[in-house]
């Protein structure tokens, strides 16, 4: 399987069969995450090569360092055999800003927002995914008025996804972060003998404490990318990080780097 980095939590998963596009459909343009270049942008946008074959698109959540509804519109209407898996409110995004071509699309699209950290499974195509639905990493904010902290991503929709992709195992956690209800550690209770071969982790998961326990104890991969990283933080965060796992660790330096797995 080849692995080509988009930016930021995005990446293209091909195999000699398939290819999936995760969290790329953006446009790559908001600093400090690491810039996608214009042809690139432009390939992706007219869906040729080496965008030209992309059987799946997949979107964790709506935030628009995750997904540009122009960008994504595009490659829809410019690969009509794409399917994409969202949560509903990718839908609503791209039905507001696309409502004259929208229904051109529409049958291309399919949402999933299963109950609270269960999971939808599905196949397109013989790849078979499961979404979960777990929360978006909290970030906590002052109301100038009341003095209270409330997380500005409560009103986000966030999947996570497992997929096997020719009989690679993938696990994109997108922007979720464990957190201190007990239920949060269930999805990954159910992968103890998935034998992953892949966790697209973020940082934040991977240096939060229960983040790494539950790498360590039910995900257990084989390889894991750290994703989600600032350009200037790339340096210190694998200073941190390779002494803590042994799974084979990845980095990615800047856009359109690959590797083989």
């Amino acid at each position: 399987m080849e692995i080509t980095y988009i930016s930021n939590e995005g990446f293209m998963l091909k195999t000699e069969n398939k290819s999936v596009l995760i969290d790329s459909l953006h446009r790559g343009e908001y600093p400090p995450y690491d810039l996608i270049q214009p042809h690139v942008l432009e390939q992706m946008q007219k869906a040729v090569e080496p965008f030209d074959k992309i059987d799946l698109v997949l979107f964790t959540h709506h935030h628009y360092d995750h997904f540009d509804p122009y960008t994504t519109i595009l490659h829809l209407s410019n690969n009509s055999k794409v399917k994409l898996v969202a949560p509903p409110q990718i839908q609503e995004i791209l039905k507001q800003h696309f409502s004259e071509i929208y229904d051109l699309v529409e049958g291309q699209i399919h949402t999933s927002l299963p109950k609270l950290y269960a999971y939808e499974s599905m196949s397109f195509g013989g790849i078979e995914l499961k979404a979960y639905h777990v929360p978006h990493g909290e970030y906590l904010v002052m109301d100038e008025i009341t003095g209270d902290k409330a997380n500005k991503h409560a009103t986000v929709k966030h999947l996570m996804f497992l997929l096997n992709l020719d009989g690679k195992k993938i696990l994109h956690v997108g922007d979720s972060i464990p957190n201190e209800d007990k239920k949060s550690i269930e999805p990954y209770k159910e992968m103890i003998d998935e034998q992953i071969d892949v966790a697209f982790l973020s940082n934040w998961f991977i240096l939060n404490p229960k983040g790494k326990e539950i790498i360590e104890k039910y995900i257990k991969p084989e390889h894991i990318v750290i994703m989600h990283l600032e350009s200037e933080d790339k340096n210190q965060i694998s200073k941190e990080v390779y002494k803590k796992f042994s799974s084979k660790l990845t980095i990615f330096e800047k856009s359109m780097d690959s590797i083989r797995i």
